[in-house]
């Protein structure tokens, strides 16, 4: 069996784990993707994820940051 590993930074790894549960959620409510839909559904998982992660980083303040 074939197994790649990723090296993710924490961050990537976070927008990783939203796009798959997006994914997730698009395939429970739709079915899997035709072939020719795939990839438009992973980018627009991907893309989701990213714009949800950079809006958490402008709106919230963490510990980090406030101290």
């Amino acid at each position: 069996m074939f197994q790649e590993s990723l090296d993710l930074k924490p961050s990537e790894r976070a927008v990783f784990k939203v796009a798959g549960q997006l994914m997730a959620g698009y395939i429970a409510k739709h079915g899997c993707p035709s072939e020719a839909d795939h990839q438009a559904v992973v980018d627009w998982c991907i893309n989701t994820a990213h714009q949800m992660a950079q809006q958490v980083d402008q709106q919230v303040v963490s510990d980090d940051e406030l101290g």
